[in-house]
């Protein structure tokens, strides 16, 4: 028994570190998308909209893992598509949506995932800006995009940075909590 509780230790550990791996490619995405969009409402150059679209395609993937594992029964292999598309190592997407299926109703990890999913509306809003921004530079003589929009780029990138130092917070001091209870009922287990 001490050596399951050993093992769930380390599995969580492990689980939470993903999230968090995952959490930092999320973050890049979402400055690559702002990067890019802001190059793009000055210069109209489409390389600079496909970069953003496809770093956009990382926070769109995640959301798709989570959404399949919120299923019921989930979809495994949808989550699977979704976190590669976010960027995640292949190896840890089997961990990823264990801990996600086992521990989505304990208070840290049901908190940090709620600030994941009040996230993705930002992010939509950025996709948003992408598509008006490219119907901007169709218009025929089109000039850098209103300011406006750069603006609201800058607002959504002042909203998300506390949101994500939130989520990888709320994970940490969760697995701490988690790691410290599985090392007492360990201890006491191999006093026993």
């Amino acid at each position: 028994l001490a050596t399951t509780v050993s093992a769930a230790v380390i599995e969580i550990q492990a689980g939470v570190t993903g999230y968090l791996t995952g959490q930092g490619h999320w973050s890049l995405a979402r400055l690559e998308t702002s990067y890019h969009l802001q190059r793009y409402a000055q210069s109209g150059d489409p390389r600079e909209l496909a970069l953003a679209r496809k770093a956009l395609e990382v926070s769109l993937g995640n959301r798709a893992a989570r959404l399949a594992l919120e299923k019921d029964p989930p979809d495994e292999r949808a989550a699977e598509r979704g976190f590669l598309q976010g960027r995640h190592s292949p190896e840890d997407i089997p961990r990823l949506i264990r801990v996600y299926k086992y521990f989505s109703g304990v208070s840290f990890f049901a908190e940090a995932v709620s600030i994941w999913r009040n996230a993705e509306p930002h992010m939509f809003r950025a996709q948003r800006i992408a598509d008006r921004l490219e119907a901007h530079w169709r218009t025929p003589g089109a000039g850098p995009a209103p300011a406006e929009l750069v603006r609201e780029l800058e607002t959504i990138n002042d909203i998300l940075w506390p949101m994500e130092r939130q989520f990888s917070d709320t994970l940490l001091k969760g697995a701490a909590k988690v790691r410290a209870l599985l090392l007492l009922v360990s201890g006491a287990l191999f006093l026993a």
